[in-house]
């Protein structure tokens, strides 16, 4: 229920960010020539970040010991805390800097909450409780387009993402509570066994 609480954060606020980027970044941006260029720069940026945060989770989880819930915990806030960031930001390259980082922490994140998830689940409910999973995320996939874009016409792009980076700091609590887990042991050692590589196009978050 924890991991499933977390996707249903990170399905939230992955959809107000790319709902919300082009919009705020062409505000930021103004009339700059080449705009069309750095949109493409910028989403090229995003697929890298994401591809380098998953290439960063093996050493980071060899570094705390195969600590899965650890490890999404700290991105997760870090990523947050991206997120709080880029909605202060008011100058382009800093605001284009953090937004990678935010997909950079997405990509750390994915692998260890698919090993967890992983983990987690027997052998004969997987099926289902992936799928219950895609559910979950497309739930807040969707709250997350009406609720948070709401929120971005009535205020700002700002104060959304604002909301979104405080969604995604206390939704490392979750992650910190399943490592504290009596029993992690057993499941770390089954989950270094069994490391999920989650797929890049989706945010398991």
């Amino acid at each position: 229920v924890r991991l499933l609480a977390v996707s249903f954060a990170s399905g939230l606020v992955l959809t107000s960010l790319e709902a919300l980027w082009q919009p705020h970044f062409a505000g930021l941006l103004g009339g700059s020539e080449g705009r069309t260029l750095l949109f493409g720069l910028i989403m090229g940026g995003n697929f890298f970040a994401g591809m380098a945060g998953n290439l960063l989770s093996t050493p980071l989880l060899r570094l705390l010991k195969g600590r899965h819930g650890l490890a999404a915990a700290l991105f997760q806030g870090l990523r947050g805390l991206g997120l709080v960031f880029l909605a202060l930001q008011v100058a382009p390259v800093p605001a284009i800097l953090l937004f990678w980082w935010v997909y950079l922490g997405m990509g750390v994140v994915n692998s260890p909450h698919a090993t967890m998830m992983n983990a987690e689940i027997p052998s004969e409910q997987r099926s289902s409780m992936l799928s219950l999973e895609s559910l979950v995320v497309y739930l807040g996939s969707i709250l997350g387009s009406a609720g948070l874009s709401y929120l971005a016409e009535q205020t700002s792009v700002g104060v959304a993402w604002f909301a979104g980076g405080v969604v995604l700091v206390l939704s490392l609590g979750l992650y910190l509570s399943i490592d504290a887990l009596p029993g992690r042991e057993e499941k770390r050692h089954v989950s270094s066994l069994t490391l999920v590589e989650p797929d890049q196009t989706a945010d398991a978050g």
